[in-house]
């Protein structure tokens, strides 16, 4: 079986699905599992970057740590062997959409290519072994002085707001929460707000965009209960009618399709 490349896998993930990959997906367990993860760790890098008091923050290295850096990559030994070199394919850009389109291109995932994506050259490994090195030292080096506090942010305007909608409950038709899109300097957010805690029971919420004729969906991501997200979305998914705003309940067995249970929903308005 052909599967799509990892860089239409990550376009799924991201919001900019091929219409192709989604079909393929859903009936792939494999790539429906390559999905989730790219999900979650999706998810812990936003919560990373949100919150860089949690890593301990950062520290400007020395000259020193550059230098040493550059000799530890200068060090490592060149090799031509071709059994540590990888290739890893590309895929073409795809474009949003849920229905099968032609052309699309996938890549065999043959055991050659598996074995090429765990392959390191000794170059980029020291290098992944430097910028290690430098990370540890950054944060080593606010806690050898103390916790120095950084310097309090500046002030930032609030982002323009695009569309908001009411998140209504589907059986009772009551309020419970609110989404808002807004704009920022790489694009659209959109900021989901429930009111109450949802129980996702023994599964997990997750939020979805409808399309305005009810057939097409794609997922945003993956929201924690009691709390608020924050999704990247694209212009083109709103000038194609994907505005209305579903949160749901899935259930942990791979599939990346909407299960059916809806708590709340809202259609999107400027």
């Amino acid at each position: 079986m052909s599967h799509p490349t990892d860089e239409a896998l990550a376009d799924l993930v991201i919001g900019e699905p091929d219409p192709t990959v989604s079909e393929h997906v859903s009936s792939c367990p494999q790539c429906a599992a390559t999905v989730a993860e790219l999900r979650r760790a999706r998810q812990l890098l936003r919560a990373v970057s949100q919150d860089p008091v949690a890593t301990g923050g950062w520290a400007t290295p020395g000259p020193s740590v550059w230098a040493a850096i550059e000799d530890g990559i200068d060090a490592a030994p060149a090799t031509d062997s071709p059994e540590l070199e990888a290739q890893v394919e590309r895929g073409p850009d795809v474009e949003q959409g849920a229905g099968p389109a032609a052309g699309a291109t996938t890549s065999a995932d043959t055991p050659a290519r598996t074995r090429a994506r765990l392959r390191w050259t000794p170059a980029w490994a020291a290098g992944l072994a430097a910028a290690s090195l430098l990370v540890g030292l950054g944060l080593g080096h606010q806690i050898w002085d103390g916790g120095t506090p950084a310097p309090s942010p500046t002030a930032v305007a609030p982002a323009p707001t695009v569309a908001t909608a009411s998140l209504d409950t589907l059986d009772t038709k009551q309020q419970d929460g609110r989404a808002v899109v807004v704009r920022t300097q790489q694009g659209l957010d959109l900021e989901v707000a429930p009111s109450s805690k949802l129980d996702p029971g023994n599964g997990y919420l997750e939020v979805w965009l409808i399309n305005t004729d009810l057939k097409r969906m794609v997922s945003v991501g993956v929201l924690r209960p009691g709390e608020s997200g924050r999704f990247t979305m694209s212009q083109r998914l709103m000038d194609q009618g994907y505005t209305i705003v579903d949160i749901s309940v899935q259930q942990y067995n791979g599939s990346p399709l909407h299960s059916g249970h809806s708590l709340l929903r809202g259609q999107l308005t400027t």
